[in-house]
């Protein structure tokens, strides 16, 4: 989903469009998993996650193809559009499988777990996607992160049973319930504020690191996301974290409070300063993540396959906004411009965290 993102400047270079338009290679993978889920949801109650995963991963490495071979970027464009389409299958079908296996805490600590594997995945993608253009170019790295899809598909196979998710038939009434529930909707918006602002810093940080220094390599660049170490470490001891904090409430507050103290680091010209934002920044993001998609599956009476399909399409269509909408802010405005909308967005989190201190059940 992200390898493209330290590449950004590499793939400018090639076409002649702007940098709004080179941001849509990940708007655009993005853009579906605001709507996809919903669909895999329910689908997960006739087809089995085995069988969804593996047909998923196979069409995922053949996507790759069109965007090694196409010189045009519309082409591109397509067959990203088509990897985001994609990509919710796996992750819906992930979610709902480790949701069929855990209840109550077990399922919050679970879910954390599955949270600080995606990030893995996000650092790996990134940095492997940078290594691999910097010495083959930018081609080669989208084609290679696509088949490594492949072994993904043996690992499936060895999946025990044909078994589905185990969810009883979607009843569309689910969806509404969802979000007739107050506390389950500020949760969901917390989740789709929180990826607006952290793919707004991923999509504008290659460019705004390039305009301070033209010579920067695309390695250089992938290597400040490195604080997504931080982040596994946060979201797999998330519930520990939680204690320690006096709860999910007082938590998911402290949390944005920290965004908000880190957000102004990102202004700096001094690349190590960045790195530093960078760094505490992620370990907020994830952290605030990992309680949201805890809570929405431990607080949801809807079908589990219903609740994922809904906490990801939220998710992802907060991302898919920053993703682009930060891109236009940097390009008309400034870094600092675009900086201070994603520190009035955290005001507001702050906000409506304070009103769910006495809300919140206890784990």
């Amino acid at each position: 989903m992200y390898a493209p993102q330290p590449l950004f400047a590499a793939i400018h270079a090639d076409f002649p469009v702007s940098e709004a338009t080179v941001s849509l290679l990940v708007s655009v993978t993005i853009l579906p998993l605001g709507v996809a889920p919903l669909f895999y949801g329910m689908l997960l109650n006739f087809v089995s996650t085995r069988r969804l995963l593996q047909i998923a991963l196979f069409l995922l490495a053949l996507s790759g193809l069109p965007v090694f071979f196409t010189h045009s970027f519309p082409v591109m464009l397509l067959a990203r559009l088509v990897q985001g389409l994609l990509v919710p299958a796996v992750l819906t079908s992930l979610m709902a499988h480790i949701s069929s296996q855990f209840q109550g805490v077990e399922l919050q600590r679970a879910m954390a777990a599955y949270v600080g594997t995606t990030i893995l995945g996000g650092l790996c993608g990134r940095i492997i996607s940078a290594a691999l253009s910097t010495w083959l170019g930018w081609r080669w790295a989208m084609l290679l992160i696509a088949l490594a899809m492949l072994p993904g598909i043996l690992v499936v196979m060895g999946f025990s049973g044909e078994t589905r998710a185990g969810f009883s038939r979607t009843r569309w009434g689910s969806f509404a319930g969802v979000f007739k529930n107050s506390l389950l909707l500020r949760l969901l918006c917390f989740e789709a504020g929180g990826l607006f602002i952290f793919m707004a810093i991923g999509n504008c940080l290659p460019f705004y690191l390039s305009s301070l220094n033209d010579e920067i390599s695309e390695l250089r660049v992938a290597l400040m996301y490195c604080g997504y170490g931080l982040g596994a470490l946060v979201a797999f001891s998330s519930g520990r974290l939680v204690r320690l904090l006096g709860g999910e409430a007082r938590a998911l507050l402290l949390t944005f409070c920290a965004y908000f103290a880190f957000m102004p680091g990102f202004a700096s010209t001094d690349m190590r300063l960045i790195f530093l934002t960078m760094t505490l920044y992620c370990g907020a993001q994830f952290m605030q993540h990992s309680i949201c998609v805890g809570l929405i599956n431990r607080l949801s009476e809807a079908e589990r396959g219903v609740t994922n399909g809904i906490c990801l399409a939220c998710y992802y269509t907060g991302g898919a906004l920053g993703s682009y909408l930060s891109v236009l802010v940097y390009m008309h405005f400034s870094w600092t411009a675009c900086v201070a909308m994603l520190m009035a967005l955290l005001f507001a989190m702050i906000c409506v965290a304070f009103t769910l201190r006495k809300q919140l059940p206890q784990s």
